[in-house]
C-alpha cells in the first residue's frame, strides 16, 4: 500500500508508530538488496501485480478480523 511504502521510505522519526516493527524488518531486508527502490505504483497502472498479490493473500473473513 501507499502508507507502507512512504513508511519505509520516510526518514527516522517521520514514520506510523503502528508500522514500527513491520518498517524495521522491512529495512533489513531492503539492506540485503542496495539497488532496491520502493516505489509505490497506484493499482490502476500495475493491474497484473494487483491481480498476483490478491491471490497469495487470502482475503479476511469476520472471524479473523475480530
Amino acid at each position: 500500500s501507499q502508507v507502507v511504502i512512504d513508511d519505509v521510505n520516510a526518514p527516522d522519526g517521520a514514520n506510523a508508530p503502528a508500522l514500527g516493527l513491520l518498517r524495521s524488518e522491512a529495512l533489513v531486508l531492503l539492506a540485503r538488496l542496495p539497488q532496491a527502490r520502493l516505489r509505490w505504483i497506484p493499482r490502476h497502472k500495475n493491474t497484473r501485480a494487483d491481480a498476483l498479490s490478491q491471490r497469495a493473500v487470502p482475503p479476511l473473513t469476520l472471524e479473523q478480523e475480530a
